[in-house]
C-alpha cells in the first residue's frame, strides 16, 4: 500500500514540477510559447488521425466517415505543423470575429426579448455590448488576445503546480487513519 502512495505522490510531483516549468517558459517566452502550442496541437490532430485511419483498417466496422476524419484530421496537422505562425496569426482574428457576432446577435435578441416581456434586460444587454466590443477590441489587436492567453496559461500552471507541491506536502504530513477501531 505504501509503494502505491508512493508512486502516485511521485507522478503528482513530476506533473507539478512540469506544470511549473511549462507555466515559466510560457512566461518567459511568450513569442514562441504560441507556435509551441500549435506545433503541440498538430502533433495531436496527426495522432488522432492515425487513431482514425487504424480504427477504419482493423476495427469491426468499415464508416467511411473515419477516413474523413482521419484525412481532415491529418490535414489540420500538417497544416499547425507546417505553419504555426500562420495559425497563431489567424486564430485571435477568428476568435474576434465569433466575439463580435455573438455580442451582436444577443444584443438583438435581449432587445426582442424586452419586446415581448416588456421593459429592458439591461444585464443581459450590457453583457452583449461588452462582448461584442471585445470581439472588435480582438479583430483590431489580435496580438493582445493572444499575449493575454499565453500569460493567463503561464501564471495558471505555475500557480497549480506550486498548489500541487503544497498539497502533497500537505497529504504526507497526514498520518493514516484506521477507520476499524477495536
Amino acid at each position: 500500500m505504501g509503494s502505491m502512495w508512493q508512486d502516485f505522490a511521485r507522478n503528482r510531483i513530476i506533473v507539478a514540477i512540469a506544470g511549473i516549468i511549462l507555466g515559466a517558459v510560457f512566461l518567459f517566452f511568450q513569442s514562441r510559447a504560441l507556435d509551441f502550442l500549435v506545433w503541440i496541437m498538430g502533433i495531436i490532430a496527426l495522432v488522432t488521425a492515425a487513431g482514425y485511419a487504424l480504427t477504419f483498417a482493423f476495427g469491426s466496422t468499415r464508416n467511411p466517415g473515419l477516413i474523413g476524419a482521419a484525412i481532415f484530421s491529418a490535414l489540420v496537422g500538417i497544416l499547425f505543423i507546417s505553419v504555426p505562425m500562420a495559425i497563431v496569426d489567424f486564430l485571435p482574428f477568428l476568435i474576434g470575429i465569433i466575439l463580435l457576432v455573438s455580442g451582436i446577435t444577443n444584443l438583438m435578441r435581449s432587445f426582442a426579448a424586452a419586446g415581448l416581456f416588456g421593459g429592458i434586460a439591461l444585464g443581459p444587454a450590457i453583457l452583449s455590448a461588452i462582448i461584442a466590443i471585445l470581439g472588435l477590441l480582438v479583430i483590431v489587436r489580435p496580438g493582445a488576445l493572444a499575449d493575454a492567453v499565453v500569460l493567463f496559461m503561464g501564471i495558471s500552471l505555475i500557480v497549480s503546480g506550486i498548489f500541487d507541491i503544497y498539497l502533497i506536502i500537505v497529504d504526507r504530513r497526514k498520518q493514516p487513519v484506521d477507520i476499524y477501531v477495536r
